[in-house]
């Protein structure tokens, strides 16, 4: 089979796969309408795609609904409330962090704890710190020290370390007395704490520094590419970029150089080298664009700042300051008008304007703010 027969056929195999996903999201849609952020002044509530308020807007902070439920703030408390506005968990709380696996850290008192989606407190407040559940696993802090804790608040990995990441991939890398490792899910000490790094294991690799140096290493702890590197980023879509001698390439899981060093090493205002949806932003002369896997120009490198593409659109910086957000062809779809912006989430994205007010926008421009 020829090379573009190959292409023209997964390219038929995801468009398939997005007329599917597409076909899925109108079915949802019909059983429960998405709700969006909506601000009005200082306050805020929610909304439908067309404008029409749902849940007033009481709220002094509010998050984005996931499975019917989302967290809100008023008079510096937090509480839950459901897709009909009802409260659900009383606004009594110092600070809440969003449900993941079904339960949200939360601070009463100066002490963080976990309650559950009927506000009922599962893990007690006797916490400094907690954050969300990662693969069954929360980190929380007690003393300065960092551990996990699973679902029933028993300690998984023991509260000794002086940081820890989530974990990924079933591992999560910590630090103890200076130097890094990494520890499973059942708490042994898997990878010994001997490097100067260690990034997440992403893809099956994961980076770690030594002398300066950076390469990578397996599951087992087995360097697989050696410590060549000055800087790293992790592997995403097969490819790793990867900074040798001032220039930054892209590498595969085997080492080999699949996009040659020919980009400059900078770090551009708003600048992420990872590759999404078959595209990576890269910089040339402070200049940024987008390349391919096959490290083919596809946008041209005219922007000051870029982040990955998501949902088929980038959030780009032009005029060094100026925000807005660009299709894989390269037009702009949303103009540079926004301050900052993020990356776009179940078609809708969070934008911050010129006087320092945080709203929302939608694929098609559309601000959801009192006008």
């Amino acid at each position: 089979m020829e090379n573009n027969e190959l292409i023209k056929y997964e390219g038929g195999l995801v468009q398939r796969v997005e007329r599917a996903i597409g076909i899925t999201n109108k079915l949802l849609s019909l059983v429960e309408p998405q709700l969006i952020p909506y601000r009005k002044k200082d306050k805020w509530g929610y909304c439908t795609a067309d404008k029409k308020i749902v849940i007033e807007c009481v709220y002094d902070q509010v998050n984005e609904f996931y499975q019917g439920l989302t967290i809100v703030a008023k008079d510096n408390k937090y509480g839950v409330i459901n897709n009909k506005g009802k409260i659900i968990v009383p606004l009594k709380y110092d600070i809440a962090y969003d449900f993941v696996e079904n339960l949200s850290a939360v601070e009463k008192d100066g002490f963080f704890g976990f309650i559950d989606k009927h506000g009922k407190e599962t893990i007690p407040f006797i916490y400094d710190f907690a954050n969300k559940f990662s693969e069954g696993l929360a980190m929380v802090i007690v003393n300065g020290k960092y551990g996990f804790i699973d679902k029933e608040g028993n300690i998984i990995v023991p509260i000794v370390y002086d940081i820890v990441h989530d974990f990924s991939e079933g591992l999560a890398h910590v630090k103890f007395n200076g130097k890094y490792g990494f520890v499973d899910k059942s708490g042994n000490a898997f990878i010994p704490c001997t490097y100067n790094y260690a990034h997440d294991f992403s893809e099956g690799l994961a980076a770690v520094q030594k002398d300066r140096k950076y390469g990578f290493m397996n599951k087992r702890g087995e360097i697989i590419i050696p410590f060549i590197y000055d800087r790293v980023n992790k592997f995403t879509e097969g490819l790793a970029s990867v900074v040798k001698e001032g220039k930054s390439g892209f590498i595969d899981k085997e080492g080999n150089t699949k996009i040659p060093f020919a980009f400059d090493d900078t770090k551009p205002k708003h600048f992420d080298q990872r590759f999404s949806e078959g595209m990576v932003a890269v910089a040339k002369k402070k200049k940024v664009g987008f390349i391919d896997v096959f490290g083919n120009e596809v946008i041209p490198l005219i922007y000051d700042g870029a982040d990955p593409f998501s949902e088929g659109l980038a959030s780009v910086v032009h005029d060094f300051s100026d925000n807005g957000y660009i299709d894989k062809n390269g037009n702009i779809q949303i103009p540079f008008i926004y301050q900052s912006t993020r990356s776009f989430s179940k078609g809708i994205a969070q934008i911050f304007d010129w006087n320092d007010n945080t709203g929302y926008v939608n694929k098609d421009g559309v601000e959801f703010w009192e006008d």
